[in-house]
C-alpha cells in the first residue's frame, strides 16, 4: 500500500511540473504577443 501511495504521488508531482511548465509557456507566450501588440 505505501508503494502504491508513492507511485500516486509521483504521478500527481510530475503531472504538477507538467502543468506548471505548460503554465510558464503561456504566460510567455502571452507576454510576447502583448509587446507585439503594443
Amino acid at each position: 500500500m505505501k508503494s502504491v501511495s508513492y507511485t500516486c504521488a509521483n504521478m500527481f508531482m510530475r503531472l504538477c511540473v507538467y502543468v506548471f511548465m505548460c503554465l510558464c509557456v503561456y504566460v510567455f507566450i502571452v507576454i510576447n504577443n502583448v509587446d507585439t501588440f503594443k
